[in-house]
C-alpha cells in the first residue's frame, strides 16, 4: 500500500488512514445521465475526470472506502442520483432477472423469522426497497407488518401502487420511526451509504429486544481475489467487509448467526441477532474468525490485485482498439456495460459499439454517457445480427447467456470476467 498525502479520517471510526489500498487511475461517470443532467447536478465546473478515486482501508474497522466520501459536490450528486434521477427503470415485478437470488434472501429470512416467537406478526423494515418487490413477496407469505424506506421517488410509488407500506427518503428518514422492527434488512444498499455511522446506528435504535438485522452486500474478497476492478467505482463510497459490520453489530448485543456467499460469489448474506439461535446457526466466534481470515486473505492478495485489475484494463483496451481498427462493430451484453472501465473504454471507442444489451436497463435509452447507441432488451440482439459482429459479454453470467443464444454462427463471443477470454 502507499502512503497517501495527507492521513484521511475513516467515516464511521474516525480514526486517521494514511494508507491508500487502491488507486484507480480511470476515473469515470457510472451513472445513465446526459450532460444536461450531469450539469444540473454539478455545475458547469465538475467534471469526474478531475477527481482521483483512491480506496482506503481502516485497519481498525476493516472498512474500505472512497476519497469521494469527504467531497460535498460529488455526495449532492449522490442525493440527486438515487432520489430523483431514476424515471424509467424496469420494476421486478416486470422483470425476472432477479428471482433466485431474490428467493435466496426470502429464505434466509423466513428462515430466520421461525426462530422467533412473533411468527408472520413480526415488524419487518427494508431499508432502500426499491419497488417494494421483496415486501410485497413477503406479504403473500403472510407477513403483512412490513415497512419499507426508499429515496427514489418514482420506485415509492410503484411499491404503493402494489399495496406496500413506503417512506419516500433516505434512511434514516425524517420522519422518525416510533415502532421496533423484529427484522430488518437491505439488500445491495449499505455500500451507497454516505453516513455508515449514522445509517448503521439508527437500524440498532430500530430494532426490537429480540430482533434481527441481515444485510446483503458485495464481496470484496471476490473482487479482489479475480483482480476485477468492477467493484471500485464512485457510486460505491462505503465498501464494508462482513467484518466491519461484525465488529459493530457485536459491541452493541448482537451475534453474528449466520454468514453465506451468494451464487455468483459476488455477495455475502450476513444476519446479525440480539437472541442466540439454534445448533443449525453459525456461532458468532467462527464467523467472525472466518472473516478475519478472509480479510487477511484480501490485504495480502492486494498487490496481485492491481496487477490482475492493470492486465484487465489493459486488455480490454487492446480488445476495443482491434475491433475499432478492423472496422467491427460490437455489442455488449451485460450490466458491467453500464459502469466502471468498460463503459469508459466504450466512450473512447464508441464508433464501433452497435447495442448495449440489458434486460435490467431495457428503459434507459440514449442517454449513457453520451454514448449515442440504444440500450436494449436481450431478444433486440438476435433481431438485430446484421448490424453488429461480434459480442463483448460483460456479465458474471456468461455461461447462462451463451447458452441462451441461438443463431449466432460466424459471430466472434467475448467474455470479459473474471478475464478476457475468447469463447467462439
Amino acid at each position: 500500500m502507499k502512503k497517501s498525502s495527507s492521513a484521511i479520517n475513516c467515516p464511521l471510526c474516525n480514526q486517521p488512514v494514511e494508507e491508500i489500498f487502491l488507486s484507480l487511475d480511470r476515473p469515470v461517470f457510472p451513472f445513465p445521465v446526459d450532460s444536461q443532467e450531469k450539469e444540473s447536478m454539478h455545475g458547469r465546473d465538475f467534471h469526474l475526470e478531475d477527481i482521483v478515486l483512491d480506496y482506503y482501508y481502516c485497519q481498525s474497522c476493516a472498512l474500505l472506502f472512497s476519497s469521494l466520501i469527504h467531497d460535498e459536490r460529488f455526495l449532492r450528486s449522490l442525493d440527486y442520483l438515487y432520489s430523483v434521477h431514476y424515471k424509467n427503470f424496469v420494476t421486478r415485478f416486470e422483470s425476472s432477472s432477479e428471482a433466485k437470488p431474490i428467493r435466496h434472501l426470502m429464505d434466509l429470512l423466513s428462515g430466520s423469522i421461525r426462530s422467533m416467537s412473533c411468527g408472520k406478526d413480526c415488524n419487518i423494515l427494508e431499508i432502500g426497497c426499491f419497488d417494494g418487490y421483496i415486501l410485497y413477496k413477503l406479504k403473500e407469505e403472510g407477513y403483512a407488518n412490513s415497512l419499507g424506506v426508499e429515496p427514489n421517488g418514482y420506485a415509492a410509488r410503484e411499491a404503493k401502487k402494489h399495496g406496500v407500506e413506503v417512506i419516500n427518503d433516505f434512511f434514516p428518514p425524517k420522519e422518525k420511526l416510533h415502532r421496533l422492527f423484529d427484522v430488518i434488512f437491505s439488500r445491495f444498499v449499505i455500500e451507497h451509504v454516505v453516513d455508515l455511522k449514522g445509517f448503521l446506528e439508527e437500524m440498532v435504535e430500530r430494532s426490537s429486544p429480540d430482533g434481527m438485522i441481515a444485510v446483503e452486500m458485495p464481496n470484496p474478497y471476490h473482487f479482489i481475489a479475480q483482480g476485477n476492478p468492477n467493484l471500485f467505482y464512485p457510486a460505491h463510497t462505503l465498501i464494508p467487509t462482513d467484518l466491519t459490520l461484525a465488529n459493530y453489530f457485536s459491541a452493541r448485543g448482537f451475534e453474528y448467526v449466520y454468514s453465506k456467499v451468494t451464487e455468483n460469489k459476488e455477495g455475502i448474506q450476513a444476519l446479525f441477532s440480539k437472541k442466540r439461535l439454534g445448533e443449525e446457526w453459525t456461532k458468532s466466534e467462527e464467523a467472525i474468525r472466518k472473516s478475519r481470515d478472509n480479510v487477511r486473505v484480501m490485504l495480502n492478495g492486494q498487490p496481485l490485485f492491481l496487477k490482475e485489475a492493470s492486465k484487465s484494463l489493459s486488455d480490454k483496451k487492446d480488445l476495443f482498439e482491434g475491433i475499432s481498427s478492423m472496422g467491427k462493430r460490437a455489442a455488449l451484453y451485460g450490466a458491467g456495460s453500464l459502469c466502471g472501465n468498460t463503459i469508459s473504454l466504450a466512450g473512447e471507442y464508441k464508433g464501433c459499439i452497435s447495442h448495449i444489451v440489458d434486460s435490467s436497463s431495457a428503459k434507459w435509452g440514449n442517454e449513457f454517457v453520451n454514448l449515442d447507441v440504444a440500450i436494449t432488451a436481450p431478444e433486440v440482439l438476435e433481431e438485430n445480427i446484421d448490424n453488429w459482429d461480434c459480442l463483448i459479454i460483460t456479465s458474471t453470467y456468461h455461461k447462462e447467456i451463451m447458452e441462451s443464444l441461438r443463431n449466432m454462427d460466424g459471430k466472434e463471443i467475448y467474455t470479459l470476467y473474471p478475464s478476457l477470454k475468447r469463447l467462439r
